[in-house]
């Protein structure tokens, strides 16, 4: 007896204990997928916390109300569903409010709760058949006919009392509003067109109901098929129901917090190499630098192609494509490659126009506009370029120098008098103090030489991003199986698949809130013909 006290007394060690990549606890210290519990308090909702603790990821603010809508929608059944009855009838025992609660989660099965994961399925089969080289109206009407031919009533569709769920149609119309329609959405909604038409097989009318509204919600944003019922049992404490949802993979997965307590030793060694660099470059151009225009401008006129190639390529690429164009593609699709490829025209100009620059002895385009023209050209065209590299450049760089502060060092504060800066508006200062530093103490051949660091780091960077991303995904199969053939798709339809084009300028949805007609010029998924011209 005294050796079974003692082992409960002792923690297990190390290799016994149970690990997960949900919930990391320490002395004084609770996270939740690598988030201080303490810090969500008062910060996240709780269907932002749900999405995060699923997810792994905190979700955007359109995803964080479009969670809350689908929690609200289920919020009650009345008291005739299969589950509210057993919850009664236990009750009627005089048994604890849990065991009510519990009873009535048991009674959630196939036939009542159950159709969010099978209507996940129930998509993916028609999406299965759109990648194959079906329409989306011709995906829709094979999987409905497979069920019609069974006499079966598709999962996801009908309902006992309504004609018209009001609860899926205002799910649906908040995904459009919110951006957040996606191809299981349109698939849902195209498949409710082809029910329609069949609706003489079944004696009465299949809408799409608050379950196949939630699944094609759910699926569009990403959740698996198991998490797909899991909404339904929402009195139910989130944590078990969550580690017992995810695969054994991922619940065995450990993964490091994120935040601050992901930084190690050997990450702050790289940080502190690389600005070490920077700084070297910077007192090495100061001493190089002559007390001439010349030089501290244009760095003697002598840099060599390399680096002068490099300082142009990275003055284009920079952190406002590592972090806005990368996850606007993520979002969007590869569309936004466009932003990139009408280099072309650039290429274009560069072919008629350095010939002339060359003949003329100049290395700037204000000095060119001066000799070609006059003065004033040449300073209205230095000072639209000002504002306009300030604003439309500069300021994305500030932007995200501070989400990267803010990312790796959260609970940094700076407090100057009343005034406190949180750990974004330090990194954001800091980006600015420290590139007008080197630049106001190296000039040119400064600003040449740190741009070439950076491109080696921007390079290097994105392709080991790139190549652990793809790694933990699965592959580029998984990739490409996960986003499907629309998010690949670089130039995309004027009018989206299923909705009336027209010359007129007017948005039409029907009564459910089905985006049903549209003008052509008010589609805003990047369609080809904006694209070209953009």
């Amino acid at each position: 007896m005294s050796t079974i006290n003692n082992r409960r007394t002792q923690a297990p060690p190390q290799a016994e204990r149970w690990q997960t990549s949900l919930t990391a606890i320490a002395p004084n210290k609770i996270l939740i997928r690598g988030y201080p519990v303490d810090e969500m308090m008062g910060r996240l909702g709780f269907a932002e916390a749900v999405y995060l603790l699923l997810m792994g990821e905190l979700p955007t603010p359109a995803i964080g109300r479009m969670l809350n809508a689908v929690l609200v929608s289920s919020l009650d059944h009345g008291v005739t569903p299969p589950s509210t009855l057993a919850a009664r009838n236990v009750a009627t025992t005089g048994a604890p409010l849990k065991d009510c609660v519990a009873a009535g989660i048991l009674a959630f099965g196939p036939h009542h709760g159950g159709d969010i994961e099978s209507c996940m399925r129930f998509l993916d089969g028609g999406l299965t058949l759109m990648r194959s080289g079906k329409t989306l109206q011709e995906a829709a009407d094979a999987i409905v006919v497979e069920c019609v031919d069974l006499s079966v009533v598709p999962p996801g569709f009908g309902h006992r009392f309504h004609t018209r769920d009001p609860r899926a149609a205002r799910l649906f119309q908040m995904a459009l509003e919110l951006e957040l329609e996606g191809e299981h959405v349109r698939l849902i909604r195209a498949a409710e067109r082809a029910l329609d038409e069949r609706q003489e097989r079944f004696d009465r009318p299949l809408p799409v109901n608050v379950d196949g509204a939630i699944a094609a919600i759910s699926a569009d944003l990403g959740f698996a098929y198991e998490l797909g019922n899991a909404r339904h049992v929402s009195g139910a404490p989130r944590r078990p129901r969550c580690h017992a949802g995810l695969s054994p993979r991922a619940a065995n997965a450990v993964v490091e917090p994120r935040g601050a307590c992901a930084m190690t030793s050997l990450d702050w060694l790289m940080i502190a190499a690389y600005f070490g660099v920077l700084a070297a470059l910077t007192w090495w151009a100061v001493r190089k630098n002559k007390e001439t225009a010349d030089d501290y401008f244009l760095a003697g006129r002598n840099l060599g192609w390399a680096i002068i190639g490099a300082s142009i390529f990275a003055s284009n690429i920079g952190s406002e494509h590592i972090v806005g164009l990368a996850g606007s593609g993520a979002a969007d699709g590869v569309a936004l490659a466009h932003y990139e490829l009408h280099a072309w025209c650039l290429l274009v100009l560069a072919w008629i126009f350095v010939p002339f620059y060359m003949r003329s002895r100049v290395f700037t385009m204000p000095e060119f506009l001066e000799r070609r023209f006059s003065v004033s050209s040449r300073y209205v065209l230095s000072i639209v370029s000002l504002i306009t590299f300030i604003v439309s450049k500069i300021a994305v760089g500030i932007f995200a120098g501070g989400v990267v502060f803010a990312t790796l060092l959260p609970d940094l504060n700076l407090q100057f008098g009343p005034i406190t800066l949180n750990s974004f508006w330090v990194g954001s200062v800091a980006v600015v103090l420290l590139t007008g530093l080197y630049t106001m103490l190296g000039g040119m051949r400064a600003v040449a030489y740190n741009d070439s660091v950076q491109v080696v780091v921007l390079i290097t960077g994105s392709a080991l991003l790139t190549g652990y991303g793809l790694i933990q995904l699965g592959g580029w199969h998984r990739l490409r199986e996960l986003c499907g053939s629309d998010m690949f798709n670089l130039w995309k339809p004027l009018i989206p698949a299923g909705v009336e084009g027209t010359w007129a300028p007017v948005i039409q949805h029907d009564p459910s809130g089905q985006l049903v007609r549209q003008a052509w010029y008010f589609n805003g998924n990047f369609p080809w013909l904006g694209m070209l011209w953009a």
